[in-house]
């Protein structure tokens, strides 16, 4: 049996082929912590309270313009099938209207000290 659903052609570009090779031939199962260890997954939350860590977790994305959020997904989504050029292209195209969306450069601009 093999994955369906693009599970044999999404898993190596998130993890590479090596280890989406040895998954996918020997049905091997790995639990959570191994699957943020290899890049499967981005974090592993608590059981309890899971709502609170939840909610910590996504905080950063959701004091994030909307728009910037969506732009970036967008980005990011055409990076799976894009040649480089094509995709540094889309987000040119993306970026450009978000740099005059003045909240937008505002909440950047605080993002970019606060991190300093």
């Amino acid at each position: 049996m093999i994955p369906g659903g693009g599970g044999t052609q999404r898993l190596p570009r998130l993890i590479g082929a090596g280890r989406a090779a040895e998954m996918v031939l020997t049905s091997r199962p790995i639990d959570a912590h191994e699957a943020v260890r290899i890049g499967l997954v981005q974090a592993v939350l608590p059981d309890a309270p899971f709502i609170d860590a939840v909610l910590e977790w996504v905080a950063a994305l959701a004091a994030q313009p909307p728009q910037a959020l969506r732009a970036a997904k967008k980005s990011l989504a055409g990076a799976e099938y894009l040649p480089l050029e094509q995709g540094l292209a889309l987000e040119g195209e993306l970026v450009g209207p978000l740099l005059a969306d003045r909240k937008a450069v505002s909440l950047q601009e605080q993002e970019l000290v606060r991190h300093r």
